[in-house]
Protein backbone atom coordinates (compact mmCIF):
# COMPACT_ATOMS: atom_id res chain seq x y z
CA UNK A 1 0.00 0.00 0.00
CA UNK A 2 2.71 1.97 0.60
CA UNK A 3 4.57 1.39 -2.83
CA UNK A 4 1.18 2.32 -4.14
CA UNK A 5 0.64 5.62 -2.45
CA UNK A 6 4.04 6.52 -2.84
CA UNK A 7 3.61 6.08 -6.86
CA UNK A 8 0.37 8.12 -6.60
CA UNK A 9 1.74 11.00 -4.77
CA UNK A 10 5.09 11.28 -7.04
CA UNK A 11 2.42 11.99 -9.90
CA UNK A 12 2.46 15.43 -8.76
CA UNK A 13 5.56 16.44 -8.59
CA UNK A 14 7.02 14.89 -11.72
CA UNK A 15 8.27 16.91 -14.59
CA UNK A 16 5.27 17.20 -17.28
CA UNK A 17 5.68 15.08 -20.42
CA UNK A 18 6.05 16.26 -23.83
CA UNK A 19 2.54 16.61 -25.75
CA UNK A 20 2.34 16.29 -29.22
CA UNK A 21 -0.03 15.18 -32.25
CA UNK A 22 -0.20 12.07 -32.95
CA UNK A 23 1.23 10.79 -36.62
CA UNK A 24 -0.31 8.24 -37.50
CA UNK A 25 2.65 7.14 -39.79
CA UNK A 26 4.38 6.30 -36.06
CA UNK A 27 1.65 4.10 -34.82
CA UNK A 28 1.66 0.19 -34.38
CA UNK A 29 -0.77 -1.75 -36.07
CA UNK A 30 -3.85 -1.34 -33.53
CA UNK A 31 -3.33 1.54 -32.84
CA UNK A 32 -3.75 2.65 -36.51
CA UNK A 33 -6.23 0.75 -36.81
CA UNK A 34 -8.29 2.50 -33.72
CA UNK A 35 -6.42 6.36 -35.50
CA UNK A 36 -8.48 5.04 -38.56
CA UNK A 37 -11.90 4.67 -36.43
CA UNK A 38 -11.54 7.86 -34.64
CA UNK A 39 -11.17 9.77 -38.07
CA UNK A 40 -14.59 8.22 -39.59
CA UNK A 41 -16.55 9.80 -36.54
CA UNK A 42 -18.37 13.08 -38.42
CA UNK A 43 -21.16 13.46 -36.15
CA UNK A 44 -22.14 12.58 -32.33
CA UNK A 45 -25.62 12.15 -32.39
CA UNK A 46 -26.14 10.33 -28.90
CA UNK A 47 -24.45 9.55 -25.70
CA UNK A 48 -24.01 5.71 -26.46
CA UNK A 49 -21.65 7.91 -29.48
CA UNK A 50 -19.45 9.66 -26.72
CA UNK A 51 -19.28 6.25 -24.95
CA UNK A 52 -17.97 4.53 -28.10
CA UNK A 53 -14.97 7.05 -28.88
CA UNK A 54 -13.44 6.63 -25.29
CA UNK A 55 -13.06 2.64 -26.41
CA UNK A 56 -11.11 4.24 -29.53
CA UNK A 57 -9.50 6.43 -27.40
CA UNK A 58 -7.54 3.79 -25.19
CA UNK A 59 -6.91 1.56 -28.59
CA UNK A 60 -4.90 4.38 -29.70
CA UNK A 61 -2.76 4.69 -26.80
CA UNK A 62 -3.10 1.33 -24.81
CA UNK A 63 -0.17 0.59 -22.33
CA UNK A 64 2.34 2.27 -24.33
CA UNK A 65 0.85 5.88 -24.36
CA UNK A 66 -1.70 8.31 -23.34
CA UNK A 67 -3.78 9.60 -26.31
CA UNK A 68 -6.34 12.47 -25.98
CA UNK A 69 -9.19 13.06 -28.72
CA UNK A 70 -10.17 16.09 -28.81
CA UNK A 71 -13.39 17.17 -31.44
CA UNK A 72 -15.14 20.66 -32.03
CA UNK A 73 -18.73 20.35 -32.71
CA UNK A 74 -21.23 22.25 -34.17
CA UNK A 75 -24.50 21.22 -31.94
CA UNK A 76 -27.87 21.37 -33.13
CA UNK A 77 -28.31 25.03 -31.45
CA UNK A 78 -25.88 26.22 -33.79
CA UNK A 79 -23.16 26.89 -30.81
CA UNK A 80 -19.91 25.56 -30.90
CA UNK A 81 -18.61 23.18 -28.36
CA UNK A 82 -15.34 20.97 -27.64
CA UNK A 83 -15.48 17.46 -26.84
CA UNK A 84 -12.53 15.93 -25.09
CA UNK A 85 -12.26 12.31 -24.57
CA UNK A 86 -9.86 10.94 -21.74
CA UNK A 87 -8.49 7.39 -21.52
CA UNK A 88 -8.74 4.92 -19.01
CA UNK A 89 -6.35 2.94 -17.30
CA UNK A 90 -4.19 1.00 -19.64
CA UNK A 91 -0.42 0.43 -17.92
CA UNK A 92 -1.04 -1.64 -14.99
CA UNK A 93 3.16 -0.97 -13.85
CA UNK A 94 3.72 -4.40 -13.12
CA UNK A 95 7.28 -3.45 -15.12
CA UNK A 96 9.16 0.15 -14.81
CA UNK A 97 6.73 2.97 -14.82
CA UNK A 98 7.06 3.69 -18.93
CA UNK A 99 4.88 4.08 -20.95
CA UNK A 100 1.23 5.71 -20.39
CA UNK A 101 0.50 8.37 -18.17
CA UNK A 102 -2.96 6.70 -17.60
CA UNK A 103 -1.79 4.15 -15.50
CA UNK A 104 -2.00 2.88 -11.55
CA UNK A 105 -0.65 5.50 -10.14
CA UNK A 106 -2.31 8.27 -11.49
CA UNK A 107 -5.68 6.83 -10.95
CA UNK A 108 -4.67 6.18 -7.04
CA UNK A 109 -3.33 10.15 -7.05
CA UNK A 110 -6.62 11.57 -9.10
CA UNK A 111 -9.24 10.25 -6.56
CA UNK A 112 -7.71 12.37 -4.21
CA UNK A 113 -8.84 14.94 -6.35
CA UNK A 114 -6.13 17.47 -4.66
CA UNK A 115 -7.06 21.02 -5.41
CA UNK A 116 -3.55 22.73 -5.11
CA UNK A 117 -1.62 19.92 -6.97
CA UNK A 118 -2.50 18.36 -10.85
CA UNK A 119 -0.95 14.85 -11.71
CA UNK A 120 1.01 14.39 -14.94
CA UNK A 121 -1.80 13.13 -17.04
CA UNK A 122 -3.69 15.85 -15.85
CA UNK A 123 -0.92 18.66 -17.05
CA UNK A 124 -1.09 16.39 -20.59
CA UNK A 125 -5.15 16.97 -20.63
CA UNK A 126 -4.64 21.06 -20.24
CA UNK A 127 -1.58 20.82 -23.02
CA UNK A 128 -3.70 19.13 -25.21
CA UNK A 129 -6.43 21.29 -24.86
CA UNK A 130 -4.39 24.19 -25.18
CA UNK A 131 -2.35 22.91 -28.36
CA UNK A 132 -5.92 22.01 -30.08
CA UNK A 133 -6.87 25.69 -30.09
CA UNK A 134 -9.09 25.98 -27.51
CA UNK A 135 -9.73 29.35 -26.68
CA UNK A 136 -10.00 29.38 -22.54
CA UNK A 137 -13.34 29.82 -21.03
CA UNK A 138 -14.98 27.76 -24.70
CA UNK A 139 -17.65 25.33 -23.74
CA UNK A 140 -16.43 21.78 -23.44
CA UNK A 141 -17.83 18.43 -22.59
CA UNK A 142 -15.97 15.62 -20.95
CA UNK A 143 -16.28 11.92 -21.40
CA UNK A 144 -13.55 9.32 -20.48
CA UNK A 145 -14.29 5.28 -19.20
CA UNK A 146 -12.82 4.15 -15.58
CA UNK A 147 -10.34 6.70 -14.88
CA UNK A 148 -11.14 8.88 -18.08
CA UNK A 149 -14.13 9.32 -16.00
CA UNK A 150 -12.36 10.17 -13.13
CA UNK A 151 -10.26 12.53 -15.17
CA UNK A 152 -13.61 13.94 -16.60
CA UNK A 153 -14.96 14.26 -13.15
CA UNK A 154 -11.88 15.79 -11.44
CA UNK A 155 -11.36 18.61 -14.05
CA UNK A 156 -15.39 19.72 -13.63
CA UNK A 157 -15.17 19.94 -10.21
CA UNK A 158 -11.96 21.83 -10.53
CA UNK A 159 -12.73 25.88 -9.68
CA UNK A 160 -9.49 27.18 -11.90
CA UNK A 161 -10.07 24.67 -14.69
CA UNK A 162 -9.40 27.33 -17.26
CA UNK A 163 -12.73 26.03 -19.81
CA UNK A 164 -16.63 25.65 -18.89
CA UNK A 165 -17.41 22.69 -18.82
CA UNK A 166 -20.99 22.05 -20.03
CA UNK A 167 -21.27 18.51 -19.52
CA UNK A 168 -19.94 14.99 -18.64
CA UNK A 169 -20.22 11.15 -19.40
CA UNK A 170 -18.90 9.26 -17.26
CA UNK A 171 -19.00 5.35 -17.47
CA UNK A 172 -17.75 2.64 -15.04
CA UNK A 173 -16.28 5.34 -13.08
CA UNK A 174 -16.40 6.22 -9.67
CA UNK A 175 -17.16 9.87 -9.35
CA UNK A 176 -19.47 10.24 -6.32
CA UNK A 177 -16.41 12.19 -4.21
CA UNK A 178 -16.48 14.85 -7.09
CA UNK A 179 -17.99 18.30 -6.19
CA UNK A 180 -18.74 18.66 -9.67
CA UNK A 181 -21.02 22.52 -9.76
CA UNK A 182 -24.60 21.77 -9.93
CA UNK A 183 -25.03 23.90 -13.30
CA UNK A 184 -22.91 20.94 -15.13
CA UNK A 185 -24.77 17.98 -16.41
CA UNK A 186 -23.47 14.71 -16.07
CA UNK A 187 -24.04 11.19 -16.86
CA UNK A 188 -22.43 8.38 -14.94
CA UNK A 189 -23.65 4.78 -16.59
CA UNK A 190 -22.72 2.22 -14.45
CA UNK A 191 -23.52 -1.49 -14.90
CA UNK A 192 -24.90 -3.35 -11.47
CA UNK A 193 -22.49 -5.79 -11.90
CA UNK A 194 -19.13 -3.64 -12.37
CA UNK A 195 -17.58 -3.22 -9.07
CA UNK A 196 -15.52 -0.19 -10.02
CA UNK A 197 -18.23 2.32 -10.00
CA UNK A 198 -18.41 1.10 -6.38
CA UNK A 199 -15.01 1.62 -5.11
CA UNK A 200 -15.52 5.28 -3.67
CA UNK A 201 -18.18 3.87 -1.31
CA UNK A 202 -20.98 5.94 -2.53
CA UNK A 203 -21.90 4.24 -5.94
CA UNK A 204 -25.68 3.47 -4.74
CA UNK A 205 -26.13 7.25 -2.80
CA UNK A 206 -28.88 9.52 -3.60
CA UNK A 207 -27.07 11.63 -6.46
CA UNK A 208 -27.15 15.88 -6.82
CA UNK A 209 -30.01 16.86 -9.00
CA UNK A 210 -27.36 17.37 -12.03
CA UNK A 211 -26.22 14.00 -11.78
CA UNK A 212 -28.10 11.24 -14.14
CA UNK A 213 -26.47 7.92 -12.51
CA UNK A 214 -28.01 5.24 -14.79
CA UNK A 215 -27.81 1.82 -13.38
CA UNK A 216 -27.82 -0.65 -16.40
CA UNK A 217 -27.38 -4.70 -16.21
CA UNK A 218 -25.11 -5.25 -18.48
CA UNK A 219 -22.72 -8.37 -18.57
CA UNK A 220 -23.16 -10.72 -15.15
CA UNK A 221 -19.55 -11.61 -14.86
CA UNK A 222 -17.71 -8.32 -13.31
CA UNK A 223 -14.99 -8.65 -15.56
CA UNK A 224 -17.40 -8.41 -18.77
CA UNK A 225 -18.76 -5.44 -17.07
CA UNK A 226 -15.92 -3.48 -16.80
CA UNK A 227 -15.41 -3.46 -20.46
CA UNK A 228 -16.04 0.03 -22.54
CA UNK A 229 -18.06 -2.32 -25.60
CA UNK A 230 -20.07 -3.74 -23.29
CA UNK A 231 -20.95 0.25 -22.15
CA UNK A 232 -21.28 1.53 -25.31
CA UNK A 233 -24.22 -1.29 -26.47
CA UNK A 234 -25.65 -1.02 -23.05
CA UNK A 235 -26.50 3.06 -23.04
CA UNK A 236 -27.38 2.80 -26.82
CA UNK A 237 -30.18 -0.03 -25.60
CA UNK A 238 -30.94 2.39 -22.67
CA UNK A 239 -31.32 5.25 -24.72
CA UNK A 240 -33.14 3.75 -27.06
CA UNK A 241 -35.69 2.62 -24.20
CA UNK A 242 -35.80 6.08 -23.45
CA UNK A 243 -37.05 7.57 -26.15
CA UNK A 244 -39.66 5.09 -26.78
CA UNK A 245 -41.05 5.80 -22.88
CA UNK A 246 -40.81 9.22 -23.44
CA UNK A 247 -41.32 10.25 -26.63
CA UNK A 248 -37.72 11.57 -27.22
CA UNK A 249 -34.16 11.69 -26.15
CA UNK A 250 -32.62 11.48 -22.68
CA UNK A 251 -32.70 15.44 -21.02
CA UNK A 252 -30.42 17.99 -22.20
CA UNK A 253 -28.68 15.48 -24.89
CA UNK A 254 -28.24 18.62 -27.25
CA UNK A 255 -25.28 19.63 -25.18
CA UNK A 256 -23.66 16.50 -25.84
CA UNK A 257 -24.28 16.26 -29.79
CA UNK A 258 -23.60 17.41 -32.62
CA UNK A 259 -21.54 17.93 -36.35
CA UNK A 260 -17.63 17.43 -36.14
CA UNK A 261 -16.16 20.27 -37.25
CA UNK A 262 -12.40 19.80 -36.34
CA UNK A 263 -10.59 16.56 -34.57
CA UNK A 264 -7.43 16.27 -33.17
CA UNK A 265 -5.43 13.22 -31.54
CA UNK A 266 -2.68 13.95 -29.15
CA UNK A 267 -0.15 11.53 -27.55
CA UNK A 268 2.53 11.57 -24.40
CA UNK A 269 4.23 8.93 -22.67
CA UNK A 270 6.38 8.42 -19.40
Amino acid sequence: MGFILGGAAQNFIQNSTDVEEIDPATLGTEAHEAWKDSQKVTHLSSLADLVSVNGTTDAMGAANSTAIDVKKIKGPDGIERWVVSLPSTQDWQLGPDAGALNDRDSNVALMADNPLLRTAYERAVLEAMSDAGIPPGSDVVLTGFSQGGIMAANLAADRSFPYNTVGVVTNGSPIDSFDIPRKIPVYAFQHVTDIVPTLDGSAYDETAPNVHRVLMSGPVSPLDAHNNKAYTDSVAAWEKQYAEEHGGPPPGVDVFTGEVVDHSVFTTHE
